[in-house]
């Protein structure tokens, strides 16, 4: 008998974070992630920026663009919530506050 070994070098899931985070950009996650999860992975929020009451997710499914807005402020705020799964390509938008002097 023979033996086959095989390895993965790379992810083909991939999700991008961008707005009010420490650290913008993508991640390759190696599981299911949350969309609060991929927030802490980017660094976390912006505290002195971020509005975390809507966060938006946008998704490419069923040949349409499709946005998901989350009040991730309540997790935070220790209030139980549903998680918001991702699926490869979904681009997370953290919103700056809007400030009035």
């Amino acid at each position: 008998s023979k033996e086959i070994k095989v390895t993965v070098v790379s992810s083909s899931f991939a999700i991008f974070v961008t707005g009010a985070v420490v650290k913008p950009g993508k991640i390759n996650p190696d599981r299911a992630l949350t969309a609060f999860e991929a927030i802490m992975e980017a660094g976390g929020f912006d505290q002195t920026k971020a509005n975390a009451k809507e966060v938006r997710v946008i998704r490419h499914e069923d040949g349409q663009t499709k946005t998901y807005t989350l009040n991730l402020r309540s997790i935070l705020d220790g209030k139980p919530g549903e998680p918001f799964y991702l699926r490869s390509h979904d681009v997370i938008f953290v919103p700056e506050k809007i400030s009035w002097f």
